[in-house]
């Protein structure tokens, strides 16, 4: 006869009993969750690579004989405040339109905007382009052509031939992807299913309001218990078991 449980009591060894009583499960449907992610993305994965180039952003003043001289106060509160204009000149229309032309992109202007990353970091006159695109190679070639052409239109087209802006690196062929497959999601996925499964045993423990145990008929009924009526089922498995042993210790 089932008797059904006046409440739910809930103790550590209880989680620990589920645990026991489901872990190779949750492993196994963490491990096919997380190849199986892996296998998707990999498929789907498209890589990227980032290539960058630095502009230093500063105008020397010239003696007559054309060398280079000293650097003003002047030269350098105009390094400072076009170093901060820098990100909106070098997405704009005359400069990106141009790198596409020059650099025989199929992009629009639009699709480049999207790849063009500027920096400038505070208190400096570096100024840092990042470009991503398919290809290690179209990267490259896409950001060096954006620092020249950075730099020509603003010094001849906007400044007439100063020297405002100059080329420090470009050319730096990226080795790895930008894009790399996340395995911390991977692991992530796999750890919550594996919870799930967890979830969903203990949850069906929770429920069973059945009394399973002869520790049950004593904490839920209040009764004590004299003795067990044996299953027949489990009395078949012994005998079978008992004469597979025998039989085996014959044949040895």
């Amino acid at each position: 006869m089932e008797e059904e449980r006046n409440e739910i009591e809930l103790r550590f060894k209880d989680l620990f009993a589920v645990l026991a009583h489901c872990w190779w499960i949750m492993a196994i449907v963490a491990v096919v969750a997380a190849v199986g992610l892996f296998l998707f993305m990999k498929a789907t994965h498209n890589p990227e690579y980032t290539s960058r180039a630095s502009i230093y952003v500063m105008r020397s003043t010239q003696d007559l004989e054309g060398s280079f001289g000293t650097t003003s106060t002047a030269d350098v509160s105009i390094a400072n405040y076009l170093a901060k204009d820098c990100p909106d000149l070098v997405k704009s229309h005359k400069v990106l339109e141009r790198v596409i032309y020059e650099s025989n992109s199929v992009m629009s202007y639009e699709e480049l905007l999207k790849r063009v990353e500027v920096e400038n970091k505070e208190n400096t006159h570096m100024v840092y382009l990042e470009v991503t695109a398919d290809t290690a190679e179209s990267a490259t070639k896409l950001v060096s052509t954006l620092a020249h052409v950075t730099c020509d239109v603003i010094n001849n087209d906007l400044y007439g031939g100063q020297t405002l802006f100059n080329v420090v690196d470009a050319n730096v062929m990226p080795s790895k992807i930008s894009n790399p497959i996340s395995k911390v999601t991977v692991i992530l996925v796999a750890l919550l299913c594996a919870m799930m499964i967890y979830v969903f045993y203990l949850v069906r423990f929770l429920m069973d309001d059945k009394i399973n145990t002869p520790e049950d008929v004593e904490k839920y009924l209040g009764l004590s218990l004299l003795g067990q009526i044996p299953n027949k089922h489990d009395a078949v498995k012994k005998k079978k078991y008992a004469a597979y042993s025998s039989s085996s210790q014959d044949g040895q």
